[in-house]
């Protein structure tokens, strides 16, 4: 299993409750799970777009 199918896994749990991630987060989770970002400069990413 590679890191997008942890991800489509994780996704697909999630909004079977109801809840959509878009495409630009799942790309975030993915830069996170290859190291290439740390999570909080993910989460502050997210933040920072809900602000503007």
């Amino acid at each position: 299993m590679d890191e997008m199918d942890i991800i489509n896994s994780n996704v697909g749990s999630v909004e079977a409750e109801g809840f959509h991630i878009p495409e630009e987060t799942k790309l975030l989770a993915l830069r996170c799970l290859k190291g290439e970002m740390s999570f909080d400069d993910a989460i502050s990413q997210i933040i920072s777009e809900y602000r503007s």
